[in-house]
């Protein structure tokens, strides 16, 4: 039998960890941008996971200064072929608290790509003026995407 090679390609990123580097790290179900140092951290983050303010569909085209994002990790069967798959509720949290969420696969690519080119939210030094809006795919679905204000 021969040998099998695999080879694997590194690339440098110019900021710190990707979203799914963290979500992927130590298998995180949650990456959260907020602190979680004390007893009070924890609740005001499990409040936002029970229940948002809004939902992103709600508010397409608003103005968000986002400052903070909380992702789950979550696994739901598909009805048509049965395989267990993984997917993301985003929740943007704006400079005052307010929570959007949403389970669009959309917003949470338009985050990574988001956090690729200006560092994960935790190192931020300012809230960051954002748009959610509904686009179409390639395939003809609907899909949330951020836009920068």
């Amino acid at each position: 039998m021969a040998e099998e090679t695999k080879e694997i390609t590194v690339v440098e990123q110019a900021n710190e960890l990707t979203l799914v580097d963290e979500l992927n790290r130590n298998s995180k179900e949650l990456y959260c941008s907020l602190p979680c140092e004390t007893i009070e951290d924890k609740k005001a983050i499990f409040k936002v996971l029970g229940s948002a303010d809004y939902k992103v569909a709600d508010t397409l085209g608003t103005t968000i200064n986002l400052r903070n994002v909380l992702v789950q990790k979550y696994e739901k069967v598909n009805q048509e072929t049965g395989e267990v798959e993984t997917k993301y509720r985003t929740i943007l949290i704006d400079e005052n608290g307010t929570t959007y969420a949403s389970a669009s696969k959309g917003l949470f690519t338009s985050c990574k790509r988001l956090f690729a080119l200006m560092g994960l939210p935790e190192n931020w030094t300012e809230s960051l003026p954002i748009k959610v809006e509904e686009v179409k795919t390639a395939q003809g679905f609907k899909t949330f995407e951020i836009k920068l204000v």
